[in-house]
């Protein structure tokens, strides 16, 4: 169809905040980037907010991230800005009703296309509330560790002429950098390379492309859905929630796995996911047959 995916750039934050609340890992969700928001509630809720570590406070009480709460009716909910990562993502039991597009509430912001950019006023409805919401409240997930820099795993790309140059340098994420693609400034990765540029194809979010100058460029969520450029490796799916949590100036460097050592690191988040820990002194408290009903067609879709 041309339209790039969409919907939250950290997936493992938006399904975390949305289990959190009781919501289907799909509902529809908020997702603020760097200077966090306010919210009015008209109902009792329950509320989660995942992805960077940014203050959070509900009414009068200051909260924690990744951990659900109660809501009263009235209650003003605060995300603060940023203070590492870039995107908070905020979940309502009973999801944010919004009108579908292909099947999808979510925007795309560099487009314009599908759902909306919230602004001061706006109101949205809520879906009825989610029955197992209430037994939630307490219940945190393992918060998706944010470092200053960072290490990405990539499988080889199409043109291997160009990985060993790729993981050879150190790049820096540039303030150009948005949810179409985390853009790298640092080593010219295809400069010794005849023209990168390739007959247009096919990507996904995750591929590492090299622009004719040789820098980098790491596909997001919002990517082009064909690219001419050629692609030196691809981020794995179970690293791409800490690209879409760098901010400029983080550097990084890449380096090569193999698809079964993808495979696992993609199991491991998913584990993340299933696990509850509700006794607030670290040890986990496992319902097996509550994570196999939330986890139930996680990896319907999932690249790998």
């Amino acid at each position: 169809m041309g339209v790039s995916p969409g919907g939250a750039a950290d997936w493992y934050s938006a399904r975390a905040a949305n289990r959190l609340a009781g919501n289907d890992d799909n509902a529809a969700l908020i997702e603020t980037t760097l200077s966090g928001t306010s919210l009015k509630i008209s109902r009792d809720a329950v509320v989660a907010v995942t992805g960077a570590d940014a203050p959070l406070a509900i009414g009068e009480r200051v909260c924690e991230p990744w951990v659900a709460h109660a809501a009263p009716a009235g209650s003003m909910i605060v995300v603060g800005a940023a203070r590492r990562g870039v995107r908070s993502y905020i979940a309502i039991d009973g999801g944010v009703i919004a009108t579908e597009l292909f099947g999808s509430a979510s925007t795309d912001v560099t487009s314009g296309f599908g759902g909306r950019i919230l602004q001061r006023g706006n109101e949205l409805d809520l879906g009825p509330e989610a029955a197992i919401a209430r037994l939630l409240v307490g219940k945190r997930r393992s918060a998706l560790r944010l470092p200053t820099d960072a290490s990405l795993r990539v499988l080889p790309g199409l043109d291997d002429r160009l990985t060993p140059a790729l993981l050879a340098n150190t790049y820096t994420v540039s303030a150009r950098s948005s949810r179409q693609a985390l853009m790298l400034d640092g080593g010219r990765t295809g400069s010794n390379v005849a023209p990168p540029d390739v007959v247009s194809f096919g990507v996904t979010a995750g591929c590492v492309q090299i622009a004719s100058d040789g820098s980098p460029m790491v596909l997001l969520v919002e990517h082009q859905t064909t690219g001419g450029y050629a692609v030196a490796a691809c981020v794995i799916h179970a690293d791409l929630p800490i690209v879409a949590q760098l901010r400029a100036g983080a550097r990084i460097r890449f380096s090569l796995v193999s698809v079964e050592e993808s495979e696992a690191a993609l199991a491991e988040r998913v584990n993340a996911l299933a696990g509850i820990d509700g006794s607030h002194n670290g040890s986990p408290e496992r319902d097996d047959g509550f994570a196999e009903r939330l986890t139930h067609g996680f990896f319907e879709g999932v690249e790998v």
